[in-house]
This record gives structure tokens, C-alpha cells and sequence, in this order.
């Protein structure tokens, strides 16, 4: 619904535009540079937002700026289920030496977006053969968070790909899994921890269609 309200005031304001006069024309030359060089499909408000309103904020110098280097994986328990099986048929489960929990969380730092593959050294290997043999599709295995801002407190990612693509999120949560015998942690998205980014101008948006 958050997302609905937003998109709606959007493109009202778009209606009411008669010339691109105000229009950002070096933010939008990025956002073409972005989806032709990382594949990435930003949502329609965001390019739209950041296009047609002054502001610049720690979320567009991010998508602009940061060149995608520091993001974090968000799993989505499907794929969780599918490593721990996989970990099962290759390892002892018991092994604490090589513990898949410690795996998942540093393979979540070293994910490589314009490759779209797992990068690093054999724990990232093994995370990577994982995600091939889901056909490398990461909407299905997992939400990929940009880094926006962090203090004492964590830190504030924008997700850039699934169905909340556009919203905020942090890196407070872990869930527990059981599966196959296997007991462990992990980092999903947590619906209650995320929120759209450009909830913060809906008031602005409101006022610019007056």
C-alpha cells in the first residue's frame, strides 16, 4: 500500500508536467549507465523521484556513487534450505571447522553484482556452485542490499532487486533454521525492518502537486 500511494502521487505529478525543464538530466544519464553496465531494473519511482525532485541524499549518491562495491545478501530461506542439503551431501554436518553458518555470513560481504556470482575463496565457491545450480537467479534466492549509511547503531541498506526493490532495510535480524538435522542462523529480510525510501517525501510530493 506504501508503495501503491507513492507511485500514484508520482504519476499524477508526471501529468501535471508540461516540459522536462526541471528535469535532472545528469541523474538520469546514471541510471541509464547503471541498468547498461550492472543489469539492474530500478523501480519507476525511484529513476522517476530522483530525476524530477532537487534532492540529493545519502540513498541517490549511493546508487550513483558507490559503484555497487559494498552490498550485503539478504537469503531467502529457500536458498538457506537448499545449501544446508547441499553442505549435508558434500561435508560432515558436524564439522565445526568448516561451519556453514560462519560461510553464509561472510559470503554475504562478497557478492559480486556485475558478475552475478559469489567471489572469494572456497567458502564463496561453495555458496557459488549453490546459486549456479539454482540458475544464478537471484530474485529467488536472495534480496541484495546496497550500503546507504551505517553508525553505532548498523546499518541502512537500499535493496535494488525482488519484490521490494526501492525500500530500506537493516541488518539487525537473524533467523533461525532447522533443517536436515542441521540447526543454524542466518540474515533474511525482515518485512517489520523495511519501509520505502521515499516514504520520508511524501508530505514533499503531496505539496508539489498543489
Amino acid at each position: 500500500m506504501e508503495t501503491e500511494n507513492i507511485i500514484k502521487l508520482l504519476q499524477k505529478h508526471k501529468q501535471n508536467q508540461k516540459t522536462d525543464s526541471h528535469l535532472n538530466t545528469k541523474n538520469t544519464s546514471q541510471f541509464s549507465y547503471i541498468k547498461l553496465n550492472y543489469d539492474i531494473d530500478l523501480p519507476w519511482e525511484i529513476i522517476y523521484f530522483y530525476s524530477h525532485f532537487n534532492i540529493e541524499d545519502d540513498v541517490i549518491n549511493s546508487i550513483l556513487y558507490n559503484n555497487f562495491r559494498s552490498i550485503k545478501i539478504f537469503y531467502n530461506k529457500i536458498f538457506i534450505e537448499y545449501c544446508v542439503e547441499k553442505w549435508i551431501t558434500q561435508f560432515n554436518e558436524d564439522d565445526t571447522e568448516n561451519s556453514l553458518e560462519n560461510i553464509l555470513e561472510e559470503a554475504s560481504y562478497n557478492f559480486n553484482l556485475k558478475n552475478n556470482a559469489f567471489e572469494g575463496g572456497k567458502d564463496e565457491n561453495f555458496m557459488q556452485k549453490c546459486f549456479i545450480e539454482l540458475n544464478s537467479d537471484s530474485d529467488f534466492c536472495f534480496s541484495i542490499g546496497l550500503d546507504v549509511t551505517s553508525d553505532c547503531g548498523g546499518t541502512v541498506y537500499f535493496l535494488i532487486n525482488g519484490e521490494k526493490s526501492g525500500h530500506l532495510t537493516t541488518d539487525f535480524g537473524h533467523e533461525q533454521i532447522n533443517h536436515g538435522g542441521m540447526q543454524l542462523y542466518y540474515s533474511p529480510l525482515e518485512e517489520k525492518n523495511t519501509w520505502h525510501c521515499l516514504k520520508m517525501y511524501e508530505e514533499l510530493i503531496i505539496n508539489s502537486l498543489k
